[in-house]
């Protein structure tokens, strides 16, 4: 696991658009949501059809596998509000990781989801979706979260 500790939102901010000039990123981040309006499953149907070239069905379907990767399958039909943070950051989790091409920026997991004391089910969501190319971005404070740290120099 990669991890960046930066000092403030502001930083992570700067190093998350230095990370997206270069190359695409898929973040998972405060100020990337889900769409409010849509469930679960329509959020990762929408990824796949802006992204990909995939019929209804396809994306129905991969949707589908993606929250029962995640063991959050019963999440399909909620939208944001009805989905607790953990779940909510899962599925902005797998939506990222609809996107192969990009890296997947993880962004202050631990302020996302306050009730996780480890970064234990991360790394299983993580290989849960087979995501290998993946950076996190957090605050120095959260550092004793990580097990399994690599820390990169920014």
């Amino acid at each position: 696991m990669t991890i960046e500790f930066l000092p403030d939102a502001e930083v992570i901010g700067r190093r998350l658009d230095q990370l997206a000039a270069a190359g695409p990123v898929a973040p998972v981040a405060p100020d990337v949501p889900l769409l409010a309006s849509l469930s679960a499953q329509e959020n990762l149907e929408l990824i796949g059809a802006f992204h990909g070239h995939l019929t209804a069905r396809d994306l129905t379907a991969n949707a589908s596998v993606t929250l029962a990767r995640l063991g959050i399958a019963y999440c399909a039909p909620r939208h944001r509000d009805e989905l607790t943070a953990r779940e909510a950051f899962l599925v902005q989790l797998g939506r990222a990781a609809m996107r192969p091409q990009a890296m997947t920026v993880l962004v202050t997991p631990f302020s996302q989801v306050p009730e996780l004391d480890s970064d234990g089910p991360i790394e299983e969501a993580l290989a849960a979706l087979e995501v290998t190319r993946f950076c996190i971005l957090d605050y120095p404070s959260n550092r004793n979260l990580y097990s399994s740290l690599t820390e990169a120099t920014p």
